[in-house]
């Protein structure tokens, strides 16, 4: 797929070309590519929405079900073990180095790997934290189902209510209430990211 710069590239060309001029690219690809970056506005425009979000989610927040997803945590008697896979993968990531530092005995596990060996690191009394913005990432709703079979609490962080991961959760955080979540320019999922890291801070915040 040809970029935006690459189009206004053969554009300027065939105008050159059309009326007899050479083509002269001096600082042209330097001026086509400062032309797509998102402009200072966009930017800000950009963390303004972030807030938003946040804001919306707070406002919207599921007392009940965050109260109870929380107090399983502080009841786990064995080790917390978060999951999740892509960028949510590495919040949950997060979440178990923030959980460890702060008391919390946690590690996590990459959730490709629960089918290739790493059940094993499930024992009675562990609780596991799964992350998915969809709630229906495959790995990590066959990888619940699993450790739900095994007697182990299963709890999951997510952006959409009716998901794969309901099903097999003892408790479901689901920031989706606010409203969809569009996420900002370039496509890269940072609002969702936003509120998920939002939600693991005040968690162990609050252990």
């Amino acid at each position: 797929m040809e970029s935006m710069s690459s189009k206004r590239e053969m554009e300027l060309r065939n105008a050159a070309q059309a009326q007899g001029k050479p083509f002269d690219m001096t600082n042209v690809k330097e001026k086509l590519v400062q032309a797509e970056k998102p402009s200072i506005s966009e930017f800000q425009s950009s963390l303004l929405a972030d807030a938003d979000v946040a804001k919306r989610i707070a406002n919207a927040l599921d007392t009940k079900n965050t109260a109870n997803f929380v107090t399983l945590i502080q009841h786990c008697s064995g080790v917390v073990l978060t999951s999740g896979i892509g960028k949510s993968g590495i919040v949950a990531e997060r979440l178990s180095a923030s959980l460890a530092s702060t008391g919390t005995p946690s590690h996590y596990v990459h959730a490709a790997e629960w089918t290739h060996g790493d059940l094993g690191r499930a024992r009675n009394g562990d609780v596991a934290v799964f992350l998915s913005h969809s709630g229906n990432t495959k790995e990590c709703v066959a990888a619940a189902q699993l450790l739900k079979d095994r007697g182990i609490t299963v709890l999951s962080i997510v952006g959409k209510y009716d998901c794969g991961l309901r099903a097999w959760s003892d408790a479901l955080i689901n920031y989706g209430v606010a409203g969809t979540i569009q996420d900002s320019i370039g496509g890269a999922p940072t609002r969702s990211i936003v509120v998920q890291v939002s939600y693991i801070a005040q968690i162990y915040n609050i252990l």
